[in-house]
Formats: C-alpha cells, structure tokens, sequence
C-alpha cells in the first residue's frame, strides 16, 4: 500500500485521495494549516511494515513540511504481524548473547527492532 511519508512518519492518504499529486491538490485546495491525518506509529514495528491496529489520528502542520514523498508499505494485523516476527527470531536471534529460548514471550522487546526479514541492528555473537 502507498503511504505519504514526512520525516520518516508514515500517514495514510485521506478517504478518496490515492496519489501524491491529488494529495499535494488537496491540501493547496484546503485552506486549512493543519489537516488530519491517520499516523501509522512505529513504536511496535519495524517499517516497512506496520501494524494496522497501531494507527492514530493526529493534526500535520503542512505550511511547515518542506518535503514529503510517496512510500509503498505492508499494513499488517497484529495477529499477522506477530506469527511472522515468531517465524523470524529464532533465525535472527539463534547465536545472539541477547537471546533466551526459554523466554516467556519473545517478541517482547523485540517488536521494535528485529525486522521481518531478520535484520537486527543490535545482533552480537557469541
């Protein structure tokens, strides 16, 4: 899916809109400073991929934003998005000095970080 993407912030494009050239429109046309707009956080993901249910609404100040561009994501259930974090960590993480087996849940702390290709900025070996 195509997202507007400001300062490394991820907003869905407004009800109807689904280009950047008729988003760029909309706003010209709006008259308005801020515009609402859907956030997809990213506090318990790692981009491109995010968790559909960790999406707000916030206010985007766009006499302010001097450059925006489009970006292609994948919107996940948190369901969805944990089994394929399960399916990774033991893959990214085996070998890791941070990493338990016998953790109770593993996606705890991890969500943030470890990608769902297996990339982790932190891995250390043994």
């Amino acid at each position: 899916m195509r997202v507007i993407n400001i300062g490394g912030d991820a907003y869905l494009y407004p009800e109807g809109i689904y280009s950047m050239e008729d988003f760029v429109a909309y706003v010209n046309l709006s008259g308005s400073k801020f515009i609402r707009m859907r956030c997809l956080y990213s506090d318990n993901c790692v981009p491109p991929y995010f968790v559909r249910e960790d999406c707000g609404t916030c206010y985007v100040n766009f006499s302010a934003v001097s450059v925006m561009e489009e970006a292609e994501v994948t919107l996940l259930s948190r369901e969805e998005y944990d089994a394929r974090l399960r399916e990774v960590l033991p893959h990214c993480c085996r070998g890791c000095v941070d990493f338990d087996e016998n953790e109770d849940d593993l996606l705890e702390g991890r969500r943030n970080y470890v990608g769902l290709d297996g990339y982790c900025p932190y891995y250390q070996a043994y």
